[in-house]
């Protein structure tokens, strides 16, 4: 079960659920177990950000319902209301 944590807090060996992205711009792929460097780098870069991480420990004591569908589904509602707020603007400021 991924838990959020800011990138300040994140430590080497943890493992990165999902890809940062920063202007469509893939900054560091998902999926994968963090370096040192690379944590580093991003507490850096993107002190405020919240990334998920895996927790094996958490995983190992309690079963998880798989959310990765919600999130898919509550990404695609916000982008259609963000759609939606675009054209309601661009209405006004005609």
């Amino acid at each position: 079960m991924p838990v959020l944590v800011q990138t300040t807090e994140l430590q080497p060996g943890m493992k990165l659920c999902d890809s940062i992205v920063r202007n469509g711009v893939v900054m560091l792929p998902g999926n994968r177990y963090l370096t040192k460097p690379e944590v580093e780098i991003l507490g850096r870069r993107f002190p405020n950000v919240r990334v998920r991480v895996g927790d094996p420990l958490l995983d190992s004591l309690v079963e998880f319902e798989d959310d990765a569908n919600d999130r898919q589904v509550a990404s695609e509602a916000q982008r259609k209301i963000a759609e939606i707020m675009s054209k309601v603007s661009q209405r006004f400021a005609q």
